[in-house]
């Protein structure tokens, strides 16, 4: 926006839980795996740090950057603007689900999330997402 805002857009609702991960973190989600192996098989690893909402991803981006970021719900068609021809061929057909809880882990996802961080080794925890953004600064240019 003119006034420097940023605004995040996407299809899902403002209070959709999004699993969210580091990917360097991948190592902390394998270990327990490996070293708890075959005491572990049949289990289901859901690798993310936590759920956050879009609104709680903006206000954490505002408050480590010192920018405006909002979030703004858009209607699919709109979201698919932004998609390649092969992404918008690949939708072809299928029914989106906006509210991510219930589409990416399915209902079992906050459970699963749960029981894959009390297998964590030793002090090993995942990023939050407040760590993340301050790790990967800077998020946005700025014009001068």
């Amino acid at each position: 926006m003119e006034d420097g805002t940023i605004v995040l857009s996407q299809t899902w609702s403002p209070t959709a839980q999004i699993p969210m991960i580091d990917i360097t973190d991948t190592g902390k989600f394998i270990a327990p795996i490996l070293l708890n192996f075959p005491s572990v098989a049949g289990k289901s690893f859901t690798c993310a740090t936590a759920y956050y909402t879009p609104l709680e991803l903006c206000s954490t981006w505002s408050k480590v950057t010192g920018r405006t970021v909002t979030y703004r719900q858009v209607e699919s068609a709109i979201a698919n603007e932004n998609l390649t021809d092969e992404m918008k061929e690949g939708l072809k057909g299928k029914d989106r689900v906006t509210e991510v809880e219930l589409s990416y882990f399915g209902p079992t996802g906050k459970k699963d999330l749960k029981w894959t961080l009390e297998q964590m080794i030793g002090n090993e925890k995942p990023t939050t997402w407040e760590e993340f953004v301050r790790k990967n600064e800077p998020w946005f240019e700025t014009s001068n």
